[in-house]
């Protein structure tokens, strides 16, 4: 689930964060060169965001 599978069109906005992939339902990245792992969570009504820095045994999940 967390290899990249393809390529997301480069929407970064900051220089800490690289190119976007694809691996099965999650979002792959790197945040100040630590891996990072994110999925939206979104869904009528409300989006609960999750957020892995894997390297730093550290989540974070937002619940709306």
């Amino acid at each position: 689930m967390t290899n990249p599978q393809m390529v997301m069109q480069d929407a970064r906005l900051f220089d800490e964060i690289s190119a976007t992939r694809y691996g099965m339902g999650f979002f792959l990245t790197h945040y100040r060169s630590e891996k990072l792992v994110h999925h939206g969570g979104d869904m009528p009504g409300g989006a609960s965001p999750t957020h892995r820095l894997d390297s730093l045994n550290t989540s974070v999940i937002t619940l709306n």
